[in-house]
C-alpha cells in the first residue's frame, strides 16, 4: 500500500466520505427538537453509509493496487453511487418540513464531495500507460 499512488480525487472522495459519516452518526440534522442523522432519514442512511464506504473504498483500493482495473471500477461505482446519494438527500433536505440544521447541509456537502472525488479519480486514469514505474498486474490461470 503506498499513498503515494493517491491523487486529488481521492482525497477528495476520502474527505467527503469522512464528513458523511461524521454528519450521518454525529451531527443533527434537523432542529426542534434534535434529531441526528442515522434517525432523521431511515431510508437514505442506507444510501449514505454506503457512498461513505465506497468512498472510503476506491481511496484504498488506489492506494493498494498497481494497476488500474479495480480503482477505476470503484470510481465508477462510487460517482454513480454518491451522485444518487446527493440528488437524494438533496432533495429531502428541500422537501422536509422540519428545520434543517448543520448535518443535513453537511450530509449534502459530502456526498457531493465524493462524487466530485470519484470523478476527478476516474478522469485521471484515461491517460495511464503501464511502465516500469506502473506494471500491469498479470494472474495466473492454470488448469489442474
Amino acid at each position: 500500500m503506498s499513498l503515494a499512488r493517491l491523487r486529488l480525487g481521492e482525497y477528495l472522495a476520502a474527505v467527503g466520505s469522512v464528513a458523511l459519516l461524521v454528519a450521518l452518526f454525529a451531527l443533527h440534522w434537523y432542529g426542534n427538537p434534535a434529531v441526528g442523522g442515522w434517525r432523521a432519514i431511515p431510508t437514505l442512511r442506507w444510501f449514505l453509509l454506503a457512498t461513505a464506504l465506497l468512498g472510503l473504498a476506491l481511496t484504498l483500493a488506489q492506494a493498494a493496487m498497481r494497476g488500474p482495473a479495480l480503482p477505476v471500477t470503484l470510481d465508477l461505482i462510487g460517482m454513480l453511487a454518491a451522485g444518487v446519494t446527493t440528488i437524494l438527500t438533496a432533495i429531502r433536505l428541500i422537501t422536509t418540513g422540519a428545520t434543517p440544521a448543520v448535518g443535513a447541509y453537511v450530509g449534502v456537502g459530502g456526498a457531493a464531495l465524493t462524487t466530485l472525488g470519484a470523478y476527478r479519480a476516474m478522469r485521471v486514469e484515461q491517460g495511464w500507460t503501464p511502465g516500469s514505474e506502473r506494471p500491469v498486474e498479470l494472474i495466473e490461470l492454470r488448469s489442474d
